[in-house]
C-alpha cells in the first residue's frame, strides 16, 4: 500500500526504521540505515497508513565477517592423547564458534570438546581435544563461527601415533660373528614398518634389523634379526623407529660381546714333568688375539698359566702357548682358555702331565737260519745297563760268525753288551757243519774276510684300528723295496707311519725303497669323527631303595681317556659305573670320550623320582 513503512526491531528492542524507496503489488524497496551488529536476527515488519502492522515473524539477519585460520599450535598430536589443548591463530573469531580437525582423506571429522575461548579480539581461538581412537594422518583445521559460516584456509594438523618406548632387550647381549641373532625389544607404542637401531655409544655408528620387524603384543614387542659379523665389541643403545620418524630415546643397553672360547682338543695330550719349554697347542673356536691357555688340576688347586704370549691362528680356531712343567706334580689337568674379556671355555679336555721315563735303548737282535738267540728281536734297555745274549745253533749248524753292528765278533755262543748307552745291531750266523771234514792241514790258510750280512730287518707294527701287510719282524735283502697295505677297521682311516722318527702321511699303500738298514714302522690310525661315540643308555637299580642308577656305554680301546659328569655336582673318570642321587629331580648328565684326533660329547637330561 501507498505509504507504507517498513521498520527493524532488534532483540533489545531497539527499532531501526527504513526509507522506502518504491512500493510495488508484492514487494517494497527500501534501506536501513544505523548500525547492525553481526550475528544478530532482526525482526522484519511493515506499517500501513492505518498503523496496521504485519504480523508474521520474519528475521533479517546481520552476518560478521568470515572466520579465517592463517596457524595452529601445536600442529602435531599423538594418538591417545585425551586432553590436548589447542590453539588456532587468525581472525574473525566469535565466542561459541567451533574448531574441527577434518580428516583429508576420510573426510571425519573431530571437534573440541568442551566450550572455546576466543582472545585477541578475534584471532585467536583454544579448545581441547581428545585424539584417543584417532587415525594417524594429515587433518585440516577448521573454524566455524556460530553464524555458521566456517574458514576455508588450508591449514592442516598431523596425528602421529605416539612415541615408541623402549623398557628393556632380549637377550641383552650377543657375539661377534653371529650372523642370524633374534632381538626382541619390549615396550609401547611399536608400530608394523618400526626399525630397531643398536647404537654403538662411542663412535655414534648403528646397526639396523636385517629383514622386516614383526610387532606383536598391541604394540608391546618388535622382533627383529642382525648381522654381528665385523661388529666391534662393546656397549649399543637400543632405539625403536616407526615409520612416521618417532625413535624411541629410553636407556635401554644392548653388549656385543667376543665369542666364547670352545675347545676341541690338545696336542701334545700329555707331558713330562720337568719339562720347563713345553710347546701346547689347543684346537676349537672363538679364540681372540691375547687370550691365555690355563692348565688346572682336577681338584683345583694348581693352575699353570702359558710363560710366554700365545699366538692365534686359523680364524681363532687354534692357539698356541708355551708351558713350564718344572716342580709341577703329575696327574690330569683340565684345558680352558680365557679370553681378554675374560670368557672362560667350560669343555673337559684333559692334558696329563708324567713322570718322566727312563731313557731306553733298543737292541735288535736276529738269528739266521741254523739257530735262535735269547733274547730275540727288538729288546728296550735302560741306559747304562747290561745285556747277555746266549747263542744256540740247532743240530747239524754251528756258528759262524756274530756280528755287532756290523762289526765281525767271532763265533761266539755268548755276547755280552755292558754299559749301553745307544741302540745296537746283532745278528748271528749259523752255516751247516762239514759231514766229512778236511784234515787239519799242516799250513794254516790264512782265512778270507766274511762279507757283511745282506739282510736288514724291519719292525713292522699297527696302533689300534688298523693293520698293515705284511708286520712283525721282516728279514730282508739289502737294496730291496718292500711294499706295505693298510687295511682299516670300521670307522678309522690311516693316518700316517712312523718311519724311526720320521712321520710320513699314507692312503691304502706304501713302499720302503733300497732298504739299506734296519727299521722301525708303525702304521697310526686315526678314528674318523663322530657325534656317536659317546651315546649311553640309563637304567634305575631296583634292588634298594635308594636314588641309584646304572649307565652304559660302548668300549673303545683306543680312547685316551673318558668322563662322566652326573649332573649334582660328581664327576668320575673312565668307565661307566652306578651313581647313587641324594634326592630326586632333573639332572643334567654329561659323557665324553677324546681319541687321539677328536673328542666325542653327549648330554641327557635324567628325572630321578
Amino acid at each position: 500500500m501507498s505509504g507504507c513503512t517498513v521498520e527493524m526491531e532488534s532483540k533489545g528492542g531497539e527499532i531501526f526504521p527504513a526509507t522506502v524507496s518504491s512500493v510495488l503489488l508484492n514487494s517494497i524497496q527500501c534501506s536501513f540505515t544505523g548500525r547492525l551488529d553481526g550475528g544478530d536476527r532482526y525482526l522484519v515488519r511493515v506499517r500501513n497508513t492505518d498503523d496496521q502492522i504485519s504480523q508474521e515473524e520474519v528475521y533479517f539477519v546481520v552476518y560478521g565477517p568470515p572466520p579465517m585460520v592463517t596457524g595452529i599450535n601445536p600442529n602435531i598430536g599423538r594418538i591417545g592423547d585425551g586432553a590436548l589443548d589447542i590453539s588456532v591463530t587468525g581472525s574473525g573469531f566469535t565466542d561459541g564458534c567451533r574448531i574441527h580437525l577434518r580428516d583429508l582423506v576420510s573426510g571425519s571429522s573431530i571437534t573440541n570438546y568442551s566450550s572455546t575461548v576466543v582472545s585477541d579480539e578475534g584471532q585467536v581461538v583454544t579448545g581441547l581435544f581428545d585424539l584417543t581412537g584417532a587415525g594417524a594422518g594429515s587433518y585440516g583445521v577448521y573454524v566455524e563461527n556460530p553464524d555458521g559460516q566456517e574458514s576455508v584456509d588450508e591449514i592442516t594438523f598431523t596425528v602421529k601415533h605416539a612415541a615408541p618406548a623402549a623398557v628393556s632387550v632380549n637377550p641383552p647381549f650377543g657375539l661377534i660373528g653371529d650372523s642370524s641373532l633374534s632381538l626382541s625389544v619390549t615396550g609401547s607404542g611399536f608400530t608394523d614398518g618400526c626399525r630397531i637401531h643398536l647404537r654403538d655409544l662411542v663412535s655414534g655408528s648403528s646397526i639396523t634389523n636385517l629383514s622386516s620387524t614383526v610387532v606383536s603384543d598391541e604394540g608391546q614387542v618388535v622382533t627383529g634379526l642382525f648381522n654381528l659379523t665385523g661388529v666391534s665389541a662393546g656397549s649399543y643403545g637400543v632405539y625403536v623407529e616407526n615409520p612416521d620418524g618417532q625413535e624411541s630415546a629410553d636407556d635401554v643397553i644392548f653388549t656385543v660381546r667376543l665369542p666364547v672360547p670352545v675347545v676341541y682338543s690338545v696336542h701334545p695330550s700329555s707331558g713330562i714333568a720337568g719339562d720347563s719349554s713345553l710347546s701346547l697347542s689347543v684346537t676349537g673356536s672363538g679364540f681372540t688375539d691375547g687370550c691365555s691357555i690355563h692348565l688346572t688340576d682336577i681338584s683345583h688347586t694348581i693352575t699353570l698359566v702359558n710363560i710366554s704370549p700365545t699366538i692365534t691362528v686359523a680364524d681363532g680356531t687354534c692357539v698356541q702357548g708355551s708351558f713350564d712343567l718344572s716342580h709341577v706334580p703329575v696327574g690330569s689337568y683340565l684345558v680352558h682358555v680365557v679370553n681378554p674379556d675374560n670368557q672362560v671355555s667350560d669343555e673337559k679336555i684333559i692334558f696329563q702331565i708324567c713322570e718322566p721315563s727312563k731313557q731306553k735303548h733298543d737292541i735288535h737282535i736276529t738269528a739266521g737260519q741254523g739257530g735262535s738267540t735269547i733274547p730275540n728281536g727288538l729288546i728296550q734297555v735302560p741306559v747304562h745297563s747290561d745285556l747277555r745274549i746266549h747263542i744256540q745253533p740247532d743240530s747239524g749248524y754251528r756258528i759262524q760268525n756274530v756280528y755287532l753292528d756290523t762289526t765281525l765278533q767271532g763265533p761266539l755262543n755268548e755276547l755280552l753288551l755292558t754299559d749301553i748307552i745307544t741302540n745296537h745291531s746283532v745278528f748271528v750266523d749259523f752255516s751247516k757243519n762239514d759231514p766229512h771234514p778236511t784234515p787239519f792241514p799242516t799250513v794254516i790258510p790264512t782265512p778270507l774276510p766274511t762279507k757283511e750280512p745282506e739282510f736288514c730287518n724291519l719292525y713292522v707294527t699297527a696302533e689300534y684300528g688298523g693293520i698293515i701287510m705284511p708286520n712283525g719282524t721282516i728279514r730282508v735283502k739289502r737294496g730291496s723295496d718292500v711294499p706295505f697295505e693298510f687295511v682299516s677297521h670300521k670307522d678309522f682311516t690311516p693316518s700316517y707311519l712312523q718311519v724311526d722318527n720320521d712321520t710320513i702321511p699314507v692312503n691304502i699303500s706304501w713302499t720302503l725303497q733300497s732298504v739299506q738298514s734296519d727299521h722301525t714302522i708303525r702304521l697310526i690310525s686315526d678314528r674318523k669323527i663322530s657325534p656317536y661315540w659317546a651315546e649311553f643308555n640309563v637304567s634305575s637299580v631296583t634292588e634298594n631303595d635308594t636314588r641309584e642308577v646304572m649307565f652304559t656305554s660302548d668300549y673303545y680301546p683306543d680312547s685316551l681317556w673318558e668322563s662322566w659328569s652326573y649332573g649334582d655336582g660328581s664327576i668320575t673318570y673312565g668307565r661307566p659305573m652306578n651313581h647313587s642321587y641324594t634326592s630326586p629331580g632333573t639332572y643334567s648328565v654329561s659323557h665324553q670320550i677324546m681319541f687321539r684326533n677328536s673328542t666325542s660329547s653327549k648330554k641327557l637330561d635324567l628325572i630321578v623320582e
